[in-house]
């Protein structure tokens, strides 16, 4: 089980803990903005899935997924986040029993437009995210992009960094009937219905 982050908006987590206490040896964890609004609450989240960093990585049978927190402020624990995640990736990449990468976080790479634009954000996301990252996805061919913020649900087509206008991505693949093969770049789901 995967959580994408806005858990609960309480000043404590332990409501939403005791909701999801049968699920709890499963669920891998992504830090939201919710999450991080107190230094306690964000403790308790980590504490309680034995979280020594709010960036890490695990494989399920042939899938490796990337958790990356969207939450870090530049400096220090962002630079180390991004030389984490590019080697992370590189070595899931080159591993013959990984059929797939999936990469998770909170905050929106790309989305429809909306009207909440708090942060570095555009029409399309936040820029510094897929300025930052989109490139790697496409380096290690990431297969698929999970994200929330936004309470709603959407998918994009395969899409590939625009190195010309990071907020135009380049589509790859426009098939409606939702069939692909191995297409280039990277699909972008926003959850954030849960």
């Amino acid at each position: 089980v995967l959580g994408l982050g806005d858990y609960s908006y309480n000043d404590t987590a332990d409501c939403w803990l005791e909701i999801i206490a049968p699920l709890d040896d499963k669920m891998k964890i992504a830090i939201g903005n919710h999450e991080v609004e107190a230094t306690s609450l964000l403790n308790q989240y980590m504490s309680h899935f034995n979280l020594t960093e709010q960036f890490y990585s695990f494989n399920y049978q042939n899938i490796h997924f990337t958790v990356i927190s969207t939450e870090l402020e530049d400096g220090s624990e962002e630079v180390e986040q991004y030389e984490f995640v590019n080697a992370d990736l590189a070595s899931a990449a080159s591993d013959p029993n990984i059929d797939w990468i999936v990469v998770y976080h909170h905050r929106e790479e790309y989305t429809s437009p909306y009207t909440n634009r708090d942060g570095e954000w555009d029409r399309s996301g936040y820029i510094d995210l897929k300025e930052k990252y989109h490139p790697l996805f496409e380096r290690y061919d990431v297969d698929l992009v999970l994200q929330a913020h936004n309470h709603n649900y959407e998918r994009s087509y395969p899409i590939k960094y625009n190195n010309a206008n990071s907020s135009a991505p380049i589509i790859t693949d426009a098939n409606t009937n939702n069939n692909y093969s191995n297409p280039e770049g990277q699909t972008f789901v926003t959850v954030g219905t849960g």
